[in-house]
């Protein structure tokens, strides 16, 4: 066997033409491939001598290709240094593998069906690849980064699955594994799970899921004529257009009664229900479309003729609840209020009646001190007379 299954080490050298490939699996003429062996290749490696630019240029950094040609060394300088391959190779003599072999499988959570993100980081495949999760296998998904966010869909091009558009298929782990179509390697000291290959995976019995996220789901509906007659094209939804589109989809209903229970649908008229009620752009649109529009106008003029007794019985009921609920806000402002003006004036009077007793305090030791500087002089003069009558006698 002396074509190898490999994948691309990060380059470590100062060329940029030079570089490492790791061998994963033997491949025989007829595909067959087996685990490698080792022994075979000491240091882990086979150097690319020439056109790693070539290999760089052509895979992901995880994508498995075939190696068709490899030569020993003449040198032995890669048994006393780890760094150094024992065999080396062209970067010329790289095939692209068949892209229905070899299918990466991640464990992970599923992404979120409405807008196809992850709720967690993972180490997404460059190409497709399956998803494990609680038993069961689900792809093929294709992955791209937004807004450093992992956002997963459905793989969009043929596959041997057959599977409809926006759609994946669900397979039982137990089943993979025992009809030997799923294959474990060890690859840069990982163990990482492959399904072998697709058409091997078709003969299983399988579920098809469908997994179409809101944006494609809008998009479904106005490309397949929902809400024609409202708009002179088929453009993606507009702003006035998520109104029109509901209205069509209601009248495609009651003409088409198979389409009822269909959970595109239900999901479709949640979207649009959700859209139109909870967001201020929902709002915007519906305002548009009444006020702006000519349709709108006809709409609204139709309405109110037919509803004028409830519409004025509703308004009556609204100024009703709005008159009830301002009340009872003024209400307890004017309680707030005679609250603190009664705590106010309790503070007032409490502040006079301490000024009017020590006011009494203050004239009090007045007259003490008064009486007492009286009392005083008097104690001294006769001190004084009774000094004089003592000197003349």
């Amino acid at each position: 066997m002396n074509r190898l299954l490999v994948i691309k080490e990060e380059n470590h050298t100062v060329n940029p033409d030079m570089g490492l490939v790791i061998p994963v699996a033997y491949l025989d003429e007829n595909g067959n491939y087996e685990k490698i062996d080792p022994s075979d290749f000491p240091n882990g490696g086979i150097f690319i001598s020439k056109g790693f630019l070539n290999i760089s240029q052509q895979f992901g950094y995880d994508e498995l290709f075939i190696l068709n040609e490899y030569y020993e060394s003449n040198d032995d300088d890669w048994k006393i240094n780890t760094r150094h391959q024992k065999h080396f190779g062209l970067g010329s003599k790289v095939e692209r593998l068949d892209k229905s072999y070899f299918i990466p499988i991640i464990k992970s959570a599923l992404p979120d069906i409405k807008t196809g993100f992850l709720g967690h980081d993972i180490d997404a495949p460059s190409a497709q690849f399956f998803i494990e999760n609680e038993g069961y296998v689900y792809g093929p998904f294709k992955a791209s980064k937004q807004d450093n966010n992992w956002q997963l869909s459905p793989l969009s091009t043929p596959s041997p699955l057959q599977l409809k558009q926006d759609h994946i298929a669900r397979f039982d782990l137990k089943e993979i594994i025992a009809n030997d179509f799923s294959y474990e390697l060890i690859i840069k000291g990982e163990v990482r799970k492959y399904i072998k290959n697709l058409k091997d995976l078709s003969s299983l019995l399988f579920e098809q899921k469908d997994y179409i996220s809101d944006t494609r789901l809008v998009s479904y509906f106005t490309k397949n004529g929902f809400g024609n007659g409202f708009s002179k094209n088929k453009s993606p939804l507009g702003k006035s257009e998520a109104q029109k589109l509901s209205q069509g989809i209601d009248e495609y209903v009651k003409k088409n009664k198979v389409l009822e229970n269909s959970e595109r649908l239900k999901r479709l008229k949640e979207l649009l229900g959700e859209f139109l009620d909870s967001s201020p752009f929902g709002q915007e649109i519906v305002q548009e479309f009444l006020a702006e529009s000519r349709d709108g106008r006809l709409y609204l003029d139709d309405y109110f003729s037919k509803n004028k007794d409830l519409l004025v019985k509703q308004k009556s009921k609204e100024l009703e609840e709005v008159t009830r609920v301002q009340k009872s806000k003024l209400n307890k402002e004017i309680s707030d209020l005679e609250r603190l003006i009664t705590n106010k004036k309790a503070e007032l009077d409490s502040e006079l009646k301490n000024v009017e007793y020590e006011k009494v305090r203050a004239r009090e030791e007045l007259e003490r001190i008064k009486k007492q500087s009286a009392e005083d002089a008097h104690d001294l003069l006769l001190q004084k007379q009774q000094a004089l009558t003592e000197k003349n006698a």
